[in-house]
């Protein structure tokens, strides 16, 4: 009888113990996840942020070569204008793309002190 008495208190022990635990876990869980899902939200934002700056330089530097062309067609030929006109192009094209892929280049991190 005394023995039954110390096995049913130790499980009670035992499971009061492992729901607490339990208990703790999943909170930590609840708590990573929404961890999680505020920096995806930001890395999101970041993503659009970036997108829209890459379509407005698109556009802008299709505005800066069509008016380039116009101002090249002016004084030469139009084979000429087109030719000095990709050839800035293929210019500022490189230099963006050394800028972008120098190993010194800027690197965006998720700021840790925001979440």
């Amino acid at each position: 009888m005394r023995l039954a008495s110390h096995l049913t208190s130790t499980t009670d022990t035992v499971e009061r113990v492992i729901t607490s635990k339990a208990v703790q876990g999943v909170g930590k869980l609840k708590a990573f996840e929404l961890d999680v899902h505020i920096r995806v939200q930001q890395f999101q934002r970041k993503v659009a942020m970036l997108s829209v700056a890459i379509l407005v330089a698109i556009l802008g530097v299709g505005v800066w070569a069509l008016s380039a062309y116009k101002a090249f067609s002016e004084h030469m030929s139009p084979a000429q204008a087109a030719f000095v006109t990709g050839l800035a192009l293929f210019v500022v094209c490189g230099l963006l793309l050394y800028a972008s892929l120098h190993p010194k280049k800027l690197k965006y991190k998720i700021d840790k002190s925001k979440t």
